[in-house]
């Protein structure tokens, strides 16, 4: 038997439909049939256990009678559900089901909601692939690769998470720095007022002026993007990406296996970083240039649809070309490092239902964004000085 069995419930755990009592008796009856249980969980909306529904109990309906019984509620028809406690061990777990006429637990937190269920074919089997947590999110840090999933943090921890910000707004204040380089060589050696413009807000009607400011706006954007690409942060959310599609997939962990994986996850932050990026565009440019037959309103409509239409195709190109970056061997290995650890607390820690602020702070946007904060003001002010001392 798998060591971590021993003390935690966690990889004999299975997910199971449930049914609210105010369900059909013919829906709960489908639905016993469909995912083979023939006992379910009875959960109100809060996903809390108020009992349970058995096929056995509605066996008496199969007899012919004047009503039909199976648009009854589940509620007239559920019993008191056989619960475990997710803090139980595998032991308490094995003696419940011996002494129990009913062949499955309900696992419960302290609070009574509902976490999965247990049967006695789950404790006899012999052990074969643990299950996986899941979904499985993660980030790049400078130290190595960051993951997260039900509420557990892996790999590097929230300091890193910081320093991964700061990288990020150090970046972006670079590019700034860029693109006022830029604007300084154009305004010296043409009669563009380039640098100005740099400094400027964003001008009103359409001109060749206007059409400078939208190219420095654009410069900072296609700056950090090659700035990032050369940053070793780049590899790391390879790995990143890599090692999760393996964890998705079952798929084991080694090296050989990782490094085949394909750097473009469809849940990956860069996805919405395009979409505020087509929405930005679009409504920068219908509002600069000052249409006739649009106005602001108009311009973000048609950023937003734009967004919806492009968000998922720019974000793959993006990530396959700028955010990622071929990761070399000890980035695959940080990041299947942080792949097993995540495993390892995931099947060593009872069954939990993770609170929303718990997971909200292990998705780790929060520490990012302090970092962001930090180093892109700590960046920006160093670049507005040097600025304006030497330019």
């Amino acid at each position: 038997m798998l060591e971590v069995g021993r003390f935690s419930l966690t990889p004999f755990l299975r997910q199971t439909p449930t049914v609210l009592p105010e369900a059909s008796i013919a829906h709960a009856a489908q639905t016993m049939r469909y995912s083979g249980m023939d006992r379910l969980p009875v959960v109100d909306r809060g996903g809390h256990l108020v009992g349970a529904i058995a096929a056995a109990d509605l066996a008496a309906l199969l007899q012919p009678s004047g009503d039909d019984k199976r648009t009854d509620p589940v509620s007239a028809w559920m019993r008191a559900a056989n619960t475990l406690r997710s803090t139980a061990d595998v032991s308490e777990a094995r003696a419940a089901l011996a002494g129990a006429q009913a062949p499955v637990l309900f696992v419960v937190d302290r609070g009574g909601h509902y976490l999965g269920a247990i049967t006695v074919a789950d404790l006899l089997a012999p052990d074969g692939n643990p299950p996986r947590p899941g979904p499985v999110g993660g980030m790049a840090t400078p130290w190595g690769v960051y993951l997260t999933a039900s509420g557990i943090q892996a790999g590097t921890g929230n300091l890193s998470l910081v320093a991964g910000g700061v990288v990020i707004g150090l970046l972006l204040a670079m590019a700034h720095a860029v693109s006022g380089v830029v604007s300084w060589i154009v305004q010296r050696f043409t009669q563009v007022p380039a640098l100005t413009l740099w400094e400027a807000p964003q001008p009103t009607g359409f001109s060749n002026i206007t059409v400078v400011w939208l190219a420095l706006r654009a410069l900072e954007v296609v700056a950090f993007l090659f700035l990032l690409r050369a940053a070793t942060l780049s590899r790391f959310h390879a790995g990143e990406h890599q090692v999760v599609h393996a964890m998705e997939r079952g798929e084991p962990l080694v090296e050989e296996v990782v490094a085949r994986m394909e750097r473009v996850h469809p849940r990956c932050g860069t996805n919405v970083m395009a979409a505020g990026l087509i929405f930005s565009a679009v409504m920068q440019v219908v509002s600069v240039l000052r249409l006739r037959w649009l106005d602001a309103g108009d311009g973000a409509i048609l950023g937003a649809v734009a967004a919806f239409v492009g968000w998922r195709g720019l974000g793959a190109w993006l990530q396959q070309h700028f955010t990622t970056s071929p990761p070399a061997s000890r980035h695959i290995r940080a990041a299947i490092k942080a792949g097993l650890e995540l495993e390892q607390k995931y099947l060593s820690q009872p069954p939990r239902r993770p609170s929303f602020g718990r997971r909200l702070w292990c998705m780790g946007f929060a520490q990012t964004f302090v970092g962001i904060m930090i180093g892109g003001g700590a960046g920006l002010y160093v670049v507005d000085l040097a600025f304006q001392r030497f330019l």
